[in-house]
């Protein structure tokens, strides 16, 4: 049977088809048009799928009819065999189509050159007359949904590396590829230089994982965020990778498993024994899968870190006080550690290990809050999870525990999976606070009893609290100074002007103290830095003191002071301070008169350095351990000066002694009396050389007295000695004896004449007389005296011997 065959697009071309299915070879003749295919013409023209229409022995085609059939000049017998099975699809669809049940819409796989396939969806005729049939391009949709299908079912209920063989495994044969693989990137020095594959498939089996260097193979040029594809000729691209040539490989895909920062973990390669054309990255259902592997690498790369981090804060949690738990937010699982039942006083066993336990124990009142805090942190609402929560022990009694969490987990769609968090022991920390609060009353209450301010500013230095007695001495009150800035609240600009410095000193992280006068008051001022729990200053916190009469009490001591200095240093007898142990520890200025050396010389030496010897100072000092010994008396020691010389020193020691009668130091007052010593002994030589004059006169006067009287005797004993001799001749016997009584009487008169010289009365005369005379002279005399039986010689000089004397 024959049809004439017309396409929409200007030209006329016939083809001869009967029903043998034989087709004819002319395709040059012409046949003359009808007029009515001129309107159908239009009218298929404008619909936007492929149309074929037959009517008798015409048959019409669209422009995207004859794009969908393969309509080529160059191969017009594949064309003919597209159409052919179009229609005997009609005739196998008429065939098994009945009348209650009307049948879905056929497909068919048209061929084209070099092997191309394309599936069509066909919407069969329902006229058998006028046959029109509609073609639409299904074959990306209907591949990806059957790939979707195939995929979905096979790793809907695996994870991690069971996902990843099971994925390179169904797409290998879905595909019939030759090899698919899932790679993971390994860095070395910042640069990717190696994969390691996490999921390989060979001719449809699952071998084991291996490592390969990215150097000359198409990897090399697939690591980077876009995708890559070689149809045909991979293997003499890349002729160093031995592995492509070794497997026959002819086209290489490559997608990068991409994550939810945009990072690129690997890449999923699909790799045929034959070229594929076809761009199989464009294909959403591996894309989704790609992206579905990037998260189950991330997710098994964030596990792998949370057990070590688990294990981490484990094994830190044993050693400390704290518990842990783990919430699995989709099943509602919950886990609890040793440490987390015996901060309560449970053992591991006692209580069920799930959500209910945790909320049971939980104290009514903060119940609510805390799963309202935990209900914002996971939907995003809040950006931590913390509170401080009562929760009930085995002894029935309440313990404050302070709860935190964090999620460790997402889904690839950002859902949170997983919460881990800790329980810490805070009870003692809350009875701190509570005692904290109770001081915080006293001082409160203090500082509305002394003369004191206590106030706190913000960051503006305005007041935001002020209390203390102190505000009645300037006539403030609390109520009208909260809101106020510093600068209006002081009347005198300086002290406002100072006050502001200050403050705003302390809010650089500064602690400053000052003393200013308020009014009539002078305060000691002290402000520091106020900080919120991140260290944050937020104001600043100052305490002042009405030092006024302190003040004053100083100045007077002080005064007091420099009056005592004054007195200590202007003393002409050297003061010297020691400690317990006798170290010098303050001298005044005399000292540099008395030993002749600075204060500096003596300053810490021991004061025995200073004695020659030490016996007589210890003796003396020791009296003053006594408690009731006040003031030693006066003791004179010898000192050693700086240039080696002596002085006498009369010393006098005085304890220093505290208020429970401790003696804690010595002073001594050193009086250089050298030469007042000297004085003395000059006064008692004069008086001794006095008493000598008085006793030598007292002896002159009794001596004249007896020389006088004396003197008399004699006068009578020479006169009448010279009234015998004026009788007595000279040849008289007895005349000797007479001269010697004259003799004798005239040298007792010239002792008589010496005693009165010696008393005053006379005065010694010198005379010139012959010593051998008086020699004789004085042995006549000698000769009354001495026995009769005594023999004196005289060897006189030969020459007359003359002496000049008194």
């Amino acid at each position: 049977m024959k049809y004439h065959f017309s396409s929409t697009r200007g030209n006329i071309k016939q083809f001869r088809i009967d029903t043998t299915q034989k087709t004819q070879n002319s395709t040059t003749e012409s046949y003359p048009q009808v007029s009515d295919n001129a309107s159908i013409k239009l009218i298929i023209e404008s619909i936007p799928a492929g149309v074929v229409y037959r009517s008798g022995e015409t048959l019409l085609i669209n422009q995207r009819s004859s794009e969908l059939l393969g309509y080529s000049s160059e191969s017009p017998a594949l064309f003919e065999q597209n159409l052919e099975r179009l229609f005997e699809l009609d005739a196998i669809q008429g065939e098994t189509a009945t009348d209650a049940t009307p049948s879905d819409s056929p497909e068919i796989w048209v061929q084209f050159s070099e092997g191309i396939q394309k599936l069509c969806e066909v919407t069969l005729p329902n006229n058998e007359d006028r046959q029109l049939w509609l073609l639409n391009e299904v074959t990306t949709q209907r591949q990806n949904e059957r790939l979707m299908h195939l995929l979905t079912n096979a790793t809907s209920d695996v994870t991690g590396e069971a996902f990843f063989k099971r994925l390179v495994q169904q797409l290998s044969l879905a595909l019939k590829l030759k090899c698919v693989c899932l790679v993971q990137h390994k860095k070395e020095d910042q640069k990717i230089r190696s994969c390691q594959t996490i999921g390989v498939s060979f001719d449809g089996e699952v071998v084991p994982d291996f490592e390969y260097a990215v150097e000359g193979s198409p990897c090399e040029h697939a690591i980077g965020p876009e995708p890559y594809m070689i149809p045909s000729g991979v293997a003499a691209a890349y002729p160093q990778d031995s592995f492509l040539a070794e497997h026959g490989i002819e086209s290489y895909f490559s997608l990068p498993m991409v994550d939810k920062n945009n990072d690129v973990q690997g890449h999923l390669v699909l790799l045929g024994d034959r070229p594929i054309y076809e761009d199989l990255c464009q294909l959403p259902v591996i894309q989704n899968f790609t992206y579905r592997a990037a998260a189950e690498l991330n997710r098994r790369q964030a596990e792998k870190k949370l057990e070590e981090s688990e294990l981490r804060i484990t094994m830190a949690a044993r050693g400390s006080e704290i518990g842990l738990w783990d919430f699995d937010i989709i099943t509602g699982k919950t886990k609890y550690d040793d440490k987390w039942f015996s901060m309560l006083g449970y053992e591991p066993g006692d209580l069920a290990q799930s959500f209910e336990t945790w909320k049971s124990l939980v104290h009514p009142d903060d119940l609510p809050p805390t799963l309202k805090s935990l209900e914002d942190y996971i939907s995003g609402s809040s950006s931590s999870y913390e509170a401080e929560i009562r929760m009930k022990t085995s002894g029935g009694n309440w313990k404050w525990i302070l709860t935190r969490g964090k999620i460790s987990a997402y889904s690839p769609q950002k859902t949170p999976l997983q919460l881990i968090g800790t329980h810490i022991d805070i009870d003692d920390l809350k009875r701190s606070q509570q005692i904290r609060l109770e001081n915080e009353a006293r001082l409160r209450i203090i500082m509305d009893q002394i003369p004191a301010i206590l106030w706190t500013t913000d960051c503006n230095n305005q007041y935001t609290s002020i209390v203390g007695a102190g505000l009645n001495q300037l006539g403030i009150q609390p109520d009208e100074t909260v809101g106020k800035a510093i600068y209006d609240l002081h009347k005198s600009q300086d002290v406002s002007v100072n006050m502001t410095a200050m403050h705003n000193r302390t809010l650089k992280g500064e602690s400053v103290r000052f003393e200013q006068q308020l009014q009539n008051t002078i305060f000691d001022i002290h402000i520091e830095p106020l900080r919120n729990s991140n260290d944050q200053i937020i104001g600043c916190i100052g305490l002042a003191i009405d030092v006024t009469v302190r003040k004053k009490t100083i100045e007077q001591l002080n005064r007091q002071r420099i009056l005592l200095q004054t007195i200590f240093h202007s003393v002409t007898d050297a003061m010297i301070v020691t400690d317990r142990s006798h170290n010098i520890v303050m001298c005044n200025e005399s000292i540099q008169i008395h030993f002749r050396c600075k204060e500096a010389d003596l300053l810490g030496r021991p004061i025995c350095e200073l004695i020659v010897s030490s016996s007589l100072y210890e003796e003396q000092f020791n009296r003053v351990s006594f408690p009731n010994t006040r003031v030693l008396k006066p003791f004179i020691v010898e000192y050693l000066r700086a240039d080696g010389s002596r002085f006498q020193g009369e010393t006098i020691v005085t304890p220093l002694r505290r208020s429970d009668n401790q003696i804690t130091g010595y002073i001594k007052v050193i009086r250089d009396i050298t030469d007042h010593i000297q004085m003395e002994e000059e006064k008692d030589h004069l008086h001794a050389q006095m008493l000598h004059a008085q006793k030598l006169e007292s002896l002159g006067v009794l001596a004249g007295g007896i020389a006088h009287d004396f003197n008399n005797l004699l006068l009578a004993i020479l006169g009448n000695t010279n009234l015998v001799l004026m009788e007595l001749d000279e040849k008289s016997p007895v005349n000797p004896y007479v001269k010697s009584i004259e003799m004798a009487a005239r040298h007792a008169a010239k002792i008589c004449e010496r005693l009165l010289a010696y008393s005053g009365r006379r005065t010694f005369a010198s005379m010139t007389f012959n010593l051998n005379r008086v020699i004789q002279e004085t042995v006549e005399i000698m000769k009354s005296i001495v026995s009769c039986n005594a023999h004196i010689e005289l060897d006189l000089s030969d020459e007359e011997l003359m002496i000049h004397e008194d």
